[in-house]
């Protein structure tokens, strides 16, 4: 392996560790820096905008006509747009990092556990 190659490798390691401890510190914050977190991760992985079924699964869409059904419906959570010579529909990440934390930060819990000295009741 090249020096040049063996550099750029640790300090990618470096760099990927370093975002690692940013993004379990935001984690515990605001959701204003959870929605800012999941930006930045689907900006990495799709750029400024996501669309297809990597869109459709963000969005929990569990296929294609379900998604379809929601755009006919205008059910779906973001704003979608159409782009010009392109099939399918696109949205920002920015709107799906944003949805995605307002979920997460209203979401209540599954169940509550009875402390062990209790035993649980069925519901």
């Amino acid at each position: 392996m090249g020096t040049v190659t063996l550099w750029f490798l640790q300090r990618r390691a470096r760099t990927l560790s370093q975002l690692d401890v940013t993004a379990i510190g935001m984690m515990t914050d605001a959701p204003n820096n959870l929605a800012e977190m999941l930006e930045r991760e689907l900006f990495v992985r799709h750029g400024p905008i996501i669309g297809g079924d990597d869109l459709r699964q963000a969005l929990g869409f569990p296929t294609s006509e379900a998604f379809r059904q929601a755009l006919a419906r205008g059910q779906v959570p973001v704003p979608v747009f159409s782009l010009e010579k392109r099939r399918g529909k696109f949205a920002l990440v920015r709107d799906v990092g944003a949805w995605l934390a307002r979920c997460r930060a209203n979401a209540q819990p599954a169940y509550s556990r009875a402390s062990p000295s209790e035993p649980e009741e069925p519901p």
